[in-house]
């Protein structure tokens, strides 16, 4: 993303180099740009990244009049200020809620887009969509349990949308009844999307079926899987029956890797969010291990026997 807006940024100085015929402030946006993705390969000196993101998008804001038409200190240094804090390394301490916070000034920053930016009328909404952002992201370092936000930002995005252009469009032109009902739609819209998102986990004792012969368990297996999604009946009864078999772990690995999908990390997140997330799926993964390796050696089997 930041190549893409780096590069938007290029262009539109190049525009005024050909108009005007000043090229430093190219040159200069070039090298703010550059020196940032240097300093970001450099672990000891990637801190650095804060005030050149800040310098960067300074520059660029206040050499972009002609064609943003920002003309507004207020936007420009709440933005740019967000920009360079969304850039402070999640791996130093509270380098993450430091993101966070960062991408709160950026949504604060939209409340003072001038009146003559054309989404000047958009601004709250886009300040909404962008808060939601900073919201989740700073519930879902808290805890766990809120993890499910980030992926569920696109949808929830949209949903602030149309909600935007509804209250800005739409109601405005709408008789008193009508604007009741579309208020209480969409209210009663977002808390029927988020209660159906939500998930309680409910541990539930395995049964035994040690007992069962092979088509009862081979059976079983595929009606969990065809109908419930739970493919670990499934991979038990592939793995036993290859173990019988004599088939090479290996083997055995690429057919389960059909059967098995990878964790995932959520599409719409942040870098230090994926950091933050990826760790926590690390050491929930090394808890597991420790489990099954305990049930393993309960069972009668040592790991790796």
């Amino acid at each position: 993303m930041r190549w893409v807006i780096g590069g938007a940024g290029i262009v539109l100085m190049a525009v005024k180099y050909i108009q005007t015929g000043d090229y430093m402030p190219a040159i200069i946006l070039t090298g703010l740009l550059t020196m940032y993705e240097i300093f970001s390969r450099i672990g000891r000196l990637e801190i650095a990244r804060v005030p050149l993101a800040f310098a960067a998008s300074y520059y660029f804001f206040t050499q972009s009049g002609e064609f943003l038409i920002t003309g507004s200190d207020s936007f420009t240094i709440l933005f740019s200020t967000g920009l360079a804090l969304t850039a402070f390394p999640a791996r130093y301490r509270w380098g993450a809620y430091i993101s966070s916070a960062g991408i709160a000034l950026i949504a604060a920053s939209l409340i003072f887009i001038p009146e003559s930016v054309p989404v000047y009328r958009y601004r709250f909404m886009l300040a909404a969509i962008v808060g939601f952002l900073a919201v989740t992201s700073i519930l879902s370092l808290f805890s766990e349990k809120f993890e499910f936000l980030v992926s569920q930002r696109f949808a929830i995005g949209f949903i602030a949308g149309l909600a935007g252009i509804y209250y800005t469009e739409l109601r405005p032109i709408l008789a008193p009844g009508l604007k009741s009902l579309g208020d209480w739609l969409i209210v009663a819209g977002a808390i029927y999307y988020l209660a159906g998102r939500l998930r309680f986990e409910i541990e539930e004792e395995a049964e035994e079926h040690d007992q069962m012969d092979f088509e009862t368990l081979a059976e079983r297996a595929e009606k969990e899987y065809l109908e419930n999604g739970d493919p670990l009946p499934l991979a038990v009864l592939i793995s036993h029956t290859f173990g019988k078999a004599g088939v090479s772990p290996l083997k055995a690995e690429q057919v389960l890797r059909d059967l098995i999908d990878p964790e995932k990390t959520p599409k719409y997140a942040f870098g230090f969010e994926k950091a933050i997330i990826q760790s926590r799926k690390k050491k929930r993964r090394l808890k597991k291990l420790e489990s099954i390796k305990n049930k393993m050696k309960e069972a009668g089997g040592e790991y790796g026997d």
